[in-house]
């Protein structure tokens, strides 16, 4: 969690930017495309077998849960922001510009 700015009332949080939300959600989607991007996958179609497992399975199954387990702290960090967003006042929410 944040911490609060100096002079803010007790239980303030620091607030992200507005769009860094959206930003972060685009970078997530970036990095997923390069992740199954066929040049990248290639570098993993070796003949090698780490634990019995072909390695392009393995590179697919790791990134796949590495993407999923993002986009989890994605959503969390992006609730959190929007319940601390609806305790503030109407005219400093981010939305009510």
């Amino acid at each position: 969690m944040a911490a609060p700015r100096p002079g803010a009332p007790a239980g303030a949080v620091k607030m992200d930017r507005p769009g860094s939300i959206g930003e972060r959600a685009i970078a997530l989607f970036l990095l997923a495309f390069l992740a199954f991007n066929p040049p990248l996958l290639s570098i993993f179609s070796a003949d090698r077998m780490p634990l019995g497992v072909p390695l392009l399975y393995l590179y697919l199954f790791c990134a796949w849960a590495a993407i999923i387990a993002l986009v989890a702290v994605h959503a969390v960090s992006g609730r959190r922001s929007a319940e601390a967003d609806s305790l503030l006042p109407p005219d400093r929410q981010h939305g009510g510009r």
